[in-house]
């Protein structure tokens, strides 16, 4: 029967397996090399550093912590690294790291222990408390960055991409984050985090300070708030702001206008946000392609404005904000020049004190008014000044006064009727009382949203 049968497959089946090919076995082998020098996995370290540590140990666990910033600076570190340093530990030099991580690993600076360590940036050789120059994929977590003379930046980035700057506390310095214009970054995420206190002693003031050409700038669930300049200026592209607090904003700084946010570039966004406590305005918008929505914007001479600066033609929307306390709701101006952007201004509720100005148009390519509610003691509810080839629709709209409201149309003061008649607009539009809970202490809904169109009296 030779191999037949059970014994002989038995026996077949512990012949020693034929070797591999050499081409195949080579290839394994540099898979596994691949896998073995693969950044971020079994090769991560953990550094420790502690103002009791010393910079000739190891660094590796807390009792073997360095002690310095600098020995943190020339440490080679490598895609997946964490580097810790202990909470309440105060360190007056500058944190800056030579390389970066990757997506997949990036490099942390972090905390370890109870409460923040603290980088004061006050050291003689620093300009910053944190200095990111040519990094990718970098965090910088958990730490409280100050600078007690007032006249540097705490986070300073330039020709970098992918930062994450999270749960971090910045205060009492010259200006809070810089992204410059001379080495635009890419992809900087600032998170939970708090600014505060930021004197302008050297020309600074500036919360966040977004330089032109950087682009996909993220800013959330953040407060800013003392800058003696604008809270925000930001001139880069696409940057998106969601769930931030930004108030007591540029009352230190006079010779120009000076905001809660100061949106200077291209298809910016504003989303779910609280502004109040202004010099000038809340928000001022300057170019194309900006979304303002879901807002509470109040305390301030106007809650959001736009103004011409725009470098193509855009759609920029207002909607669902809600402005209180303020002498002019919406604006929007592009009388400087020719008018780049058509307008959809939709949802919103104004609510005016003191014969304020509701909502306020001068020149537009195309202008869209949908569903607001402007209401309280308002002088003028509405005013257009100017409307191009977009052409002007203005429906179902509540222009409400406790005196009597009026409107600007071709230049002339109206009434509700002597505007409908001459614009030919206003279906479905009313001066009758809306049904919107009243403010309590100067607040608005506690919703915080404009009604409906389902919501009003009409």
């Amino acid at each position: 029967m030779g191999g037949g049968g059970p014994a002989g497959r038995a026996r077949s089946m512990t012949t020693a397996p034929r070797p591999l090919p050499c081409a195949w076995r080579l290839g394994l082998l540099a898979v596994v090399l691949i896998s073995l020098a693969a950044p971020g996995t079994a090769r991560a370290t953990t550094f420790f550093v502690d103002p009791a540590g010393a910079d000739e140990a190891a660094g590796t666990s807390e009792a073997t912590a360095w002690r310095t910033v600098a020995r943190v600076n020339r440490a080679a570190l490598r895609p997946g690294d964490v580097v810790r340093f202990r909470g309440g530990g105060v360190w007056r030099e500058m944190l800056s790291p030579a390389r970066g991580g990757t997506p997949a690993a990036p490099i942390v600076f972090a905390a370890y222990g109870a409460g923040r360590p603290v980088l004061d940036g006050a050291g003689a050789t620093g300009f910053a408390a944190v200095d990111l120059q040519g990094v990718a994929d970098v965090e910088v977590r958990g730490l409280e960055l100050r600078h007690r003379r007032g006249d540097t930046t705490l986070v300073y980035v330039r020709d970098s991409r992918s930062v994450l700057l999270h749960d971090l506390y910045l205060h009492d310095a010259d200006a809070g984050v810089q992204l410059s214009p001379s080495g635009p970054s890419a992809d900087v995420v600032l998170s939970s985090s708090v600014l505060r206190g930021f004197s302008a002693a050297s020309g600074g003031g500036i919360a966040l300070n977004v330089g032109e050409g950087s682009t996909g700038v993220q800013v959330r669930d953040t407060q800013l708030s003392g800058a003696a300049d604008s809270c925000v200026l930001d001139q880069g592209s696409g940057s998106v702001y969601e769930r931030v607090r930004v108030s007591d904003c540029g009352h230190r700084v006079t010779a120009y206008g000076t905001h809660g946010l100061y949106l200077k570039g291209p298809r910016q966004t504003l989303r779910d946000s609280e502004v109040w406590n202004a010099r000038s305005n809340c928000v001022s918008v300057r170019m194309q392609d900006a979304v303002v929505v879901g807002n509470r914007l109040h305390d301030c001479p106007i809650g959001v404005a736009w103004f011409e600066d725009a470098t193509a033609r855009g759609t920029t929307r207002f909607l669902r904000n809600s402005v209180w306390n303020t002498r002019t709701g919406i604006y929007t101006d592009a009388s400087d020049g020719a008018p780049t952007q058509t307008f959809e201004i939709s949802g919103n509720l104004v609510l005016g004190t003191g014969g304020a100005e509701g909502i306020v148009t001068d020149e537009a390519v195309g202008l869209r008014l949908e569903d607001n509610v402007v209401t309280g003691a308002i002088g003028t509810a509405l005013r257009v000044d100017g409307v191009g080839a977009g052409g002007y629709v203005e429906r179902r709209n509540t222009w409400h006064s406790t005196g009597t409201p009026t409107f600007v149309w071709g230049g002339l003061r109206r009434t509700f009727e002597g505007y409908r008649a001459a614009s030919g607009q206003g279906v479905g539009s009313t001066t009758g009382e809306p049904r919107i809970t009243p403010p309590v202490d100067g607040r608005p809904p506690v919703d915080g949203r404009a009604p409906t169109a389902g919501t009003r009296a009409g």
